[in-house]
């Protein structure tokens, strides 16, 4: 790590200095006494063994401070921070056990509350809800028309994503998966709520359309339906904070139908998910891409003003 290499160097450089001082303070002794300076004396000059432990030490508690960061498969990261230790790793992957038998109806609404981890019914019912997400998306121009309102109306106020982010990263591998009919089930549905979330504040600024049209409820009501298929609190991406922070911001906004309250707790919700993945600390100690690395500092400091300004 870019960290270890520069304390190594800051140590090495002032052993050397600590070294010339001594060095001085022997010659300068030497020519007003012919005993020793005390500074010299072996009982003040600690151990290399001793420098070094304690050059350790500090390291490993350095390091220790930074926490750890865990990247899955499927982007999914979870930070752990000071306090966990090296056990952490091991529970990584445990999963919690289900009842014995359940009636469907409970099993299905177990998947809306926290602890869900994915759609309970099976990949059936999530290739469906996956299909009827594609299905309802507008048509591609549509699709553009609302990004680029989105971006000009909208982003200013809560700059969330990037334009070349937005249209490289999210509308262009949604619509392309969509018209080819592959790789739909590969797609996040954090990142397809995302992109409905975009097209609903979009709506919302369009002043083009009737205040609060429908169709922003109706992108915002498959948002919510794309949020459900997978765990937000277990396996928290980028696109999870992007889409509950987004979809606070849509609530502020989207007149009398929500209430402030729905809005402070969302951006609450997407200050804990921010926490859980890292997002503040500095993720250029984990060697992320320069571009991962840069929508992770502006998503943190949006998000803090955010939180700020509600």
């Amino acid at each position: 790590m870019p960290d270890t290499e520069q304390l190594h160097r800051k140590i090495s450089e002032m052993g050397q200095r600590i070294r010339q001082l001594e060095d001085a303070l022997a010659i300068l002794q030497s020519s007003v006494s012919t005993e020793p300076h005390p500074l010299l004396e072996n009982e003040h000059v600690p151990s290399v063994d001793s420098s070094a432990a304690k050059a350790s030490h500090a390291l490993t508690e350095a390091m220790s401070a930074i926490g750890t960061l865990t990247i899955g498969d499927s982007g999914e990261s979870k930070y752990f921070g000071s306090s966990a230790g090296s056990e952490a790793s091991t529970n990584l992957t445990s999963d919690p056990i289900p009842p014995a038998e359940a009636p469907e109806l409970l099993t299905s609404l177990a998947a809306l509350t926290f602890e869900g981890k994915s759609c309970p019914t099976g990949s059936e019912t999530f290739s469906a809800a996956m299909t009827l997400l594609f299905d309802g998306l507008p048509p591609r121009q549509r699709a553009w028309s609302l990004c680029e309102t989105y971006l000009e109306h909208s982003s200013w106020i809560f700059q969330l994503v990037l334009r070349s982010d937005l249209i490289e990263d999210v509308l262009t591998p949604i619509y392309n998966a969509r018209e080819v009919g592959s790789g739909v089930m590969e797609i996040s549905p954090h990142k397809i709520a995302f992109l409905y979330l975009v097209f609903a504040q979009a709506v919302l600024v369009d002043l083009t359309l009737p205040a609060y049209h429908e169709d922003g409820e109706t992108f915002h009501y498959y948002a919510r339906a794309a949020l459900a298929l997978r765990s937000f609190v277990d396996a928290p991406t980028v696109e999870t904070v992007q889409a509950v922070l987004l979809m606070a911001h849509y609530r502020s906004c989207a007149g009398e139908r929500y209430t402030r309250d729905s809005v402070w707790a969302l951006l609450s919700l997407g200050c804990k998910l921010a926490q859980s993945i890292g997002m503040h600390r500095d993720p250029a100690r984990w060697h992320m891409d320069e571009k991962t690395a840069e929508c992770r500092r502006r998503l943190f400091w949006e998000l803090y003003t955010a939180d700020l300004f509600h």
